[in-house]
């Protein structure tokens, strides 16, 4: 298969490296949904997919969705109206999987109230890549796996072997067991790790820790080595 990166059509966007073969590394077919997309904000988007196909070094089965080939896997982006200002800013789902239960197809949507003022702030990168990585699994399948332990608890943790031979910490890393159901168990906890990026509350500057992305290998994917590891200079 040759690659594909790069806009297929207006609407469509391939993450990866051009001088990488498609079938060796992993892709993010991104399809912008609706007419509320500026280039500006399809950038932004685009930026963090590419990153996904730095940080996960390994192809993943080739699929079907919908009756179209797969070669990683498509993430539907829009922008909706949600709840309002300063509420959910966004939300990013998994939809189909494979046998491995690795997303074969995930959703992104952005709130249309939110998409400006976090623009502005320079943030919406953040909020794009928080919810990119919950459509392809972090937190959704942590469940699934059997990767939180206590869960039923006020101090649940994650036990994923990967992310926590990554972490400073000697004890398993703390998973938030309070909030909403869409921050509750699917989020490192927030009063622990306060701006990592994986935590349930945006911060004025966050960071993306490498056990998160070692938390990846836990799920099932490949990931970039620590010592190669570089985050995204887009976090702010």
């Amino acid at each position: 298969m040759t690659n594909r990166n790069g806009w297929i059509d207006p609407n469509t966007y391939v993450s990866g490296d051009l001088n990488i073969d498609d079938s060796q590394e992993y892709n993010v077919e991104l399809r912008f949904v609706g007419a509320n997309w500026t280039d500006e904000l399809k950038a932004t988007v685009t930026q963090c997919a590419d990153f996904l196909s730095k940080v996960i070094v390994g192809d993943l089965p080739d699929a079907t969705y919908l009756g179209r080939p797969v070669d990683d896997v498509t993430i539907d982006c829009s922008i909706k109206t949600m709840d309002g200002p300063g509420r959910e800013l966004g939300r990013g789902t998994m939809g189909a999987l494979r046998s491995s239960a690795l997303p074969i197809s995930g959703k992104l949507v952005l709130d249309s109230a939110d998409v400006e003022r976090w623009r502005q702030l320079g943030l919406l990168g953040n909020v794009v890549l928080h919810e990119m990585l919950h459509a392809i699994g972090f937190g959704h399948l942590w469940a699934p796996l059997g990767l939180v332990a206590n869960q039923w608890t006020s101090n649940p943790t994650f036990v994923g072997v990967y992310a926590n031979a990554a972490h400073p910490s000697a004890s398993n890393i703390f998973v938030e067991g309070s909030g909403p159901a869409g921050t509750k168990l699917i989020h490192w906890r927030e009063s622990s790790y306060g701006n990592e990026l994986m935590t349930g509350w945006i911060g004025s500057t966050n960071h993306l820790a490498y056990w998160t992305i070692a938390s990846l290998r836990d799920l099932g994917y490949q990931v970039v080595a620590e010592e190669d590891y570089e985050p995204p200079a887009f976090l702010k």
